[in-house]
């Protein structure tokens, strides 16, 4: 998995409907393709995650 450190990454990866893991410390909370983005959260189908909170990675095939 790569992380998913800016904002050109987040909308990149959203443009692409790439698979992306939220997780919190070390624990996933979350997996599948960014629908929304704004300074304070991104919402990932139908649930919204702090980014303050968060850490988002980009699922990378093997």
């Amino acid at each position: 998995m790569k992380p998913l450190t800016n904002n050109l990454e987040l909308h990149t990866a959203a443009a692409n409907r790439k698979e992306i893991a939220v997780l919190i410390r070390k624990e996933r909370i979350g997996k599948g393709v960014i629908t929304d983005i704004t300074e304070a959260s991104v919402k990932i189908g139908d649930e919204w995650f702090m980014r303050e909170n968060c850490s988002f990675w980009l699922e990378t095939s093997k």
